[in-house]
Parts: C-alpha cells; sequence; structure tokens
C-alpha cells in the first residue's frame, strides 16, 4: 500500500469503490485513490458510424461476407443494433459511404448504371465518375451523384 495515501486500516474496504459526484471512482479504504477511464472528463459513447435501416420494418442493409472483395453486394438483412456488418460512414471529404467491416470499399451504383434494378455494392475502385458518390440532402435523404433523383432506399438504389 502506498504510504502518502491516507487509509483507514480495514483490508474489507480495500475492495470496496464508490462513484463521486465529479464522475471519479474513488476507493473507500484510500479516498485519494481514484481511478479513471479517460484523461477527459466529458466522455461520450457517441459514434460516428450509422445503419442504413428501416425503423419500420427492422431491416438495414449490411454485408455478408467475412472477407471484403470488389463488387460484393449488400443486402438486406434483420436489423441488428451495433452490428458490424451494418455499420457505414459517410466521407465528406470525397462523398463515399464506406463499410466499417470494409474500410476501404464504399457503397457503389453498380457499373454505373442508373436504370439498374440490382442491388448497391461495395467497389474499392476509383472510377472516373461519381458511382460512389453520394450527398445528403436537406431531408437527409442519401442521393446519387452520378445518377439525379436515385436515392438510397430500404431497397438499394431507388428512383426518388
Amino acid at each position: 500500500m502506498p504510504t502518502n495515501l491516507p487509509y483507514n486500516g480495514s483490508v474489507y474496504d480495500l475492495q470496496k469503490w464508490t462513484f463521486n459526484t465529479d464522475g471519479g471512482i474513488s476507493n473507500v479504504a484510500c479516498p485519494d485513490l481514484k481511478i479513471s477511464s479517460s484523461k477527459e472528463k466529458d466522455v461520450s459513447l457517441s459514434s460516428t458510424y450509422f445503419a442504413l435501416q428501416n425503423p419500420r420494418t427492422q431491416l438495414a442493409i449490411g454485408i455478408s461476407a467475412n472477407s471484403c472483395h470488389n463488387e460484393m453486394t449488400l443486402e438486406m438483412q434483420d436489423l441488428a443494433y451495433g452490428s458490424p456488418n451494418q455499420k457505414f460512414i459517410y466521407i465528406e471529404d470525397n462523398n463515399k459511404i464506406v463499410s466499417l467491416m470494409c474500410p476501404n470499399f464504399a457503397v457503389t451504383i453498380p457499373d454505373g448504371d442508373c436504370s439498374t434494378e440490382g442491388g448497391l455494392h461495395l467497389s474499392n475502385d476509383s472510377y472516373n465518375d461519381n458511382r460512389n458518390k453520394w450527398s445528403f440532402d436537406d431531408n437527409d435523404l442519401i442521393q446519387s451523384l452520378e445518377c439525379e433523383n436515385k436515392y438510397i432506399t430500404i431497397h438499394g438504389a431507388s428512383g426518388g
């Protein structure tokens, strides 16, 4: 036991901890002995990743493969909160939506074909067009920059 900390003499109290009003955790036997999970006092549990989900149907767009490959098809899945297979991030610098599980792959309209009825893919190719570029409009709809009036919906890329 460090000699510079006040100690009340109870071995039993060394195993007890108390939560302080300042957010710290202190040992009951040695109140000056504190632990912390972060140097920052204002820690939040927020994430910049999001799910492409439909709360009405409890379905989400996700990946099924354990390994990433070019032109892999995104699929509809039962919503699984926190599933890394259903997490994406929007990168404003290049207007891409990237998968958490496949960080080098962006959501792409297959072959850049705006009339496609197929689903969305993940691709790691750098195209000379906007097939893997998206923007959020004023209503938080995700709009394709390649295909005018095409949005990501619960059915994949579709018309507005």
